[in-house]
């Protein structure tokens, strides 16, 4: 449609040196409507992150023409940023969406429709840093460890893995570990290898080609004991060392440990979590939990929930040379949202442990039997604050405490035990008392009446006084 395009015409007067005009003549001189497309590049240059660049979009007019309208719209690359371009007054904002279709292209996000010259933009650019991403990464470590009485190690690690580019991973065992199979990937054995000058497993991971999605990696290695053939005392601490992966990320991981079931683990020291277990009134406070009041707003209780398990191993993730672990013991399972770490496990071996517990239930029983005398009041309050503080000790302080606190309100109850039953048995072998019988009333005192039986002849006068006296006869 177009017969010929000029790059070198110059108009006749008014030309702007600043600018740079072409004149396109039509093939045919037939009015009507016909589309002419022409590209334009500026280089804009190295662009540092963090700083600013005005990008000036060149304004393409017509002349000699009495009126245009036109549409302008913007598109970007990923890593550069436009921010609030600069406001013109021939430029109205238009959405995306109502483009002319010969600019409805993908990734369009700034538009503008213009009625009059000057139609153009300024527009703020910068650029921004991208910031890397793990080639590899590890969603679930997954790792089983065994120890002996005399303190060696036998560890399976189980690594899920998702991989873009990375050709290996570096694993440190543990000081003095050495490999106990081959290295499964992807269903596939491979032999470890190690860097002639550096320390670590090398496992060859596959291309994205050959792989999508996750994949285990799995190998078992062990640690010698430097006390070996000797069993464990009556009271320690074992420290159980984990394998370090260098170049990826762990985003959770999990610890199985079999323990000798010899002796009483109290306490693991570790980053890792050990799977709490409910206890005591933690059922019956939710069901009379609506009994208690209680103002204002509360935060709902949902409940402890456990983590999520490891995906299960196939036979195919295990490859064709198994090697199973002997699963003894004591199980004791810990989780962490990271990458796992070492622990120490305290324990105690169950001759000392009884007698802790005898001593404690000694120790409360003897307390309330010195109390036998003493009154109520003050049995009560030994059983109040002795009885249910050591309970309250017992979650307070270290598991290493807890059972000599819990043997110990177990002597408090017998204590109390022992006062119910002297009280009834004394109260069995007391005789009954007898009432005594009131006093019976006085007697009114009077004279006795004096019967004088008759005389025959006169009676002698008591006194001289008496005989004066004129003597009456007496009355029959």
């Amino acid at each position: 449609t177009l017969k010929e395009v000029d790059k070198t015409w110059q108009p006749a007067a008014g030309a702007d040196a600043t600018r740079e005009y072409w004149k396109i003549v039509a093939r045919d001189k037939v009015p009507g409507k016909f589309t002419v497309e022409l590209s334009y590049e500026s280089p804009l240059g190295a662009l540092e992150a963090g700083k600013n660049v005005n990008v000036v979009i060149p304004e393409i007019a017509l002349l000699d023409l009495f009126q245009g309208t036109g549409q302008i719209a913007v598109v970007k690359s990923g890593s550069l940023e436009v921010l609030a371009p600069e406001k013109s007054a021939a430029l109205e904002p238009a959405d995306p969406k109502e483009l002319d279709a010969l600019l409805q292209k993908p990734g369009v996000f700034l538009a503008w429709k213009w009625k009059r010259h000057p139609a153009m933009v300024t527009l703020p650019v910068s650029r921004n840093e991208l910031v890397s991403v793990p080639q590899a990464i590890v969603t679930y470590a997954s790792l089983t460890t065994v120890l002996s009485t005399d303190e060696a190690l036998t560890t399976e690690v189980v690594y899920h893995v998702r991989n873009n580019t990375q050709q290996y991973f570096t694993v440190k065992l543990p000081e003095g570990a050495r490999m106990l199979s081959d290295v499964t990937v992807a269903g596939k054995t491979q032999q470890p290898q190690r860097r002639a000058d550096k320390d670590g497993i090398l496992i060859r991971l596959p291309a994205t080609q050959e792989r999508q999605g996750d994949f285990v990696a799995r190998f078992v290695y062990d640690v010698a004991s430097s006390r070996a053939g000797k069993g464990l005392g009556d009271r320690g601490d074992v420290k159980i060392p984990q394998p370090e992966l260098v170049d990826a990320s762990i985003l959770q991981s999990q610890l199985t440990l079999y323990l000798p079931s010899g002796v009483n683990w109290h306490g693991f020291d570790s980053a890792m979590q050990l799977k709490p277990e409910a206890r005591g009134w933690a059922a019956h406070r939710r069901r009379l939990r609506w009994l208690i009041p209680a103002l204002g707003p509360q935060l709902p209780e949902y409940g402890e929930k456990p983590w999520a398990a490891p995906p299960e191993l196939t036979s195919n993730d295990r490859g064709p040379f198994d090697f199973q672990l002997p699963r003894d013991g004591q199980a004791f399972l810990l989780h962490r949202l990271d990458k796992p770490s070492a622990v120490a496990a305290t324990y105690r071996s169950k001759r000392l442990e009884h007698t802790i517990e005898a001593g404690g239930v000694l120790l409360g029983l003897g307390l309330g039997f010195l109390l036998r005398r003493r009154s109520i009041s003050a049995k009560f309050g030994y059983a109040l604050f002795a009885g249910v503080g050591a309970l309250v000790l017992e979650g307070a302080l270290s598991t290493q405490a807890s059972g000599f606190l819990r043997y110990f309100f177990a002597g408090v109850v017998l204590a109390v035990c022992f006062w119910i039953a002297r009280a009834f048995f004394k109260a069995m072998s007391t005789p009954n008392a007898v009432r005594p019988s009131q006093p019976a009333p006085a007697a009114k005192t009077t004279a006795p009446a004096t019967v004088e039986s008759p005389v025959e002849g006169p009676t002698e006068p008591a006194t001289a006084a008496d005989a004066e006296k004129p003597q009456t006869p007496p009355q029959s």
